[in-house]
């Protein structure tokens, strides 16, 4: 950090990166902190993201494996099809149709959405 600005700039993001590891933003006083410190922190910081993510790609990974394990027994069991094993499932996650509400209760990504949708229009 070379300014006063860059500095600020600098503590924006860390509070921005902050709240996505953590869940909430910083309530620390960063004024008395040199400009090593706060690198220090924001490094820190950026490190835990990473590892968060990671830890949640392979925990939405297990979920998917789970999920659709869960689905196609369903669909076997009532013999009926994966889209109506779905619709059945959100239904009791009582989510209105809304396929990203339904796979955030499931410990799903978003990026699935399409996905899902697909297979309750039918699709495999």
């Amino acid at each position: 950090m070379t300014d006063q600005m860059n500095r600020e700039e600098t503590l924006s993001v860390m509070s921005d990166l902050h709240k996505d590891a953590r869940g909430f933003r910083p309530t620390i006083d960063f004024s008395a902190w040199t400009d090593e410190a706060i690198d220090h922190f924001f490094t820190d910081l950026v490190d835990e993201l990473a590892a968060n993510e990671a830890e949640e790609k392979v925990r939405e990974k297990k979920a998917w494996a789970a999920w659709t394990k869960e689905i196609s027994e369903r669909a076997s069991r009532l013999n009926i099809t994966q889209a109506d094993a779905i619709r059945f499932d959100m239904h009791a996650y009582d989510v209105d149709g809304d396929v990203g509400f339904y796979l955030f209760h499931r410990g799903l990504g978003y990026f699935r959405e399409a996905e899902v949708t697909n297979m309750l229009d039918g699709g495999s």
